[in-house]
């Protein structure tokens, strides 16, 4: 699901870094899979660039929160909102 969903918002496949970084968070952290999408989804609306690093900056944010499901996140993104001009 996290690996099709970056090649469908950033229009390529992760490398095996970035696979492996991923993965960490879902089975070491224990994050969702939906959350890992929601984080390059953000990341695309924000920055319309990719940075891997800003992917992680996301789901680095979230885990500091305590935050490992989706409905989580949007709720903090609410309350928490980044902006380009902010800075990611």
């Amino acid at each position: 699901m996290v690996y099709n969903a970056h090649k469908r918002i950033f229009g390529f496949e992760c490398n095996p870094f970035q696979v492996k970084r991923l993965a960490e968070y879902i089975e070491d952290v224990g994050v969702d899979g939906s959350l890992v999408v929601h984080a390059m989804e953000q990341v695309k609306e924000l920055s319309h660039q990719y940075s891997f690093k800003f992917i992680v900056h996301f789901l680095d944010r979230y885990q500091r929160q305590g935050i490992l499901k989706l409905p989580q996140a949007i709720e903090f993104d609410q309350s928490q909102p980044l902006s380009p001009q902010k800075g990611l």
